[in-house]
């Protein structure tokens, strides 16, 4: 998140959701995986892995650590399901916006 947090869902072995994807402070991120192996995948896949191991876990593996998120790649993905199943891609916002517009009447012209 850049903000000393990392954005995570966790998911079951099935691929299911285990709940709502969140935006966990670095602080919390130890409780916040559940125990047993994990695969870690997404931009934050080497820094969890890297606090994983400064806590002493071994019992994950990092499968792809990539870059930001390309849109082209994440768009070719989602042509891919079964619209039927998945339903339409909707965006995700895990924290308000950091700024907010001006309230109306302090703009000066």
């Amino acid at each position: 998140s850049k903000r000393a947090a990392v954005f995570l869902q966790v998911f079951d072995g099935d691929l299911v959701a285990a709940g709502p994807p969140a935006e966990v402070p670095a602080a919390d991120l130890l409780s916040a995986l559940p125990p047993g192996p994990l695969v870690l995948t997404g931009d934050a896949a080497v820094q969890v892995s890297d606090a994983l191991a400064a806590a002493g876990r071994a019992d994950f593996v990092v499968a792809a650590a990539a870059g930001p998120a390309d849109a082209a790649l994440l768009a070719a993905r989602a042509a891919l399901r079964d619209p039927a199943a998945a339903g339409p891609a909707e965006p995700v916002y895990l924290r308000p916006p950091d700024v907010t517009p001006p309230k109306s009447g302090l703009l000066r012209r």
